[in-house]
C-alpha cells in the first residue's frame, strides 16, 4: 500500500515536472516566434516608409517601436532602487492630489462639479446632504447600535481577563 502511495506521487512528480519544462519551452519558442515576426514588420514598415507609402498601421508601428525605444533609455539611466520603488508605489504621487484619480472631493459644491462627471456628482452630493443633516453640536453624543458597542464591550472583557504570567506560572 505503502509503495504505491510513493510509486503515485513520484508519478505525479515527474509528470509535473516534465509539463513545467514543456510549456517554457513552447512559451519561449511562441515570444521568439512573436519577436521575429514583429521585427519582420517593423522591417517592412521602415522600407514602406523610406519609400513614402506606409499605411496608419505601419506608421503605428513604427510610433510604438520608438516609445519602447526610449522607455528602454529611461529604463536604463534609473538606477535599481529607483525602478524597485516605481515598481512598487509607482502612480500613488498622482493619486494622493486632492481627489485621487477619480477627483473624488476635489470639488466642495455642486456648482463647480463637471456634468461629466454624474455618479460621482450624485455620490458628492450624498454626502454633502448628509454632512447638513448630521448634528454639529460638538457635546451632543452620537447613538451608537449593538454592532458598534461591541468591540468597546470586548475589549473591556478582555482587559478584565488579563492576567499575567508569572500568575500562571505560580499554579499549582
Amino acid at each position: 500500500m505503502f509503495s504505491s502511495v510513493v510509486l503515485a506521487a513520484g508519478i505525479t512528480v515527474f509528470a509535473l515536472g516534465d509539463m513545467m519544462i514543456y510549456n517554457r519551452r513552447r512559451r519561449n519558442e511562441f515570444y521568439r516566434l512573436q519577436q521575429e515576426q514583429r521585427a519582420y514588420a517593423l522591417e517592412l514598415a521602415n522600407e514602406a516608409l523610406d519609400a513614402g507609402s506606409a499605411n496608419e498601421e505601419q506608421l503605428q508601428l513604427i510610433e510604438e517601436e520608438k516609445a519602447r525605444l526610449v522607455g528602454e533609455q529611461t529604463k536604463k539611466q534609473t538606477g535599481l532602487f529607483k525602478r524597485l520603488k516605481e515598481g512598487l508605489v509607482g502612480g500613488l504621487e498622482k493619486e494622493d492630489k486632492k481627489g485621487g484619480t477619480l477627483r473624488i472631493g476635489a470639488t466642495s459644491t455642486a456648482e463647480q462639479r463637471s456634468p461629466e462627471l454624474g455618479i460621482v456628482n450624485t455620490v458628492e452630493g450624498l454626502v454633502d446632504s448628509t454632512k447638513e443633516k448630521l448634528p454639529s453640536a460638538p457635546g451632543r453624543p452620537i447613538e451608537r447600535g449593538p454592532l458598534d458597542q461591541l468591540p468597546v464591550t470586548v475589549s473591556q472583557d478582555a482587559q478584565k481577563a488579563r492576567k499575567s504570567w508569572w500568575a500562571w506560572l505560580s499554579r499549582r
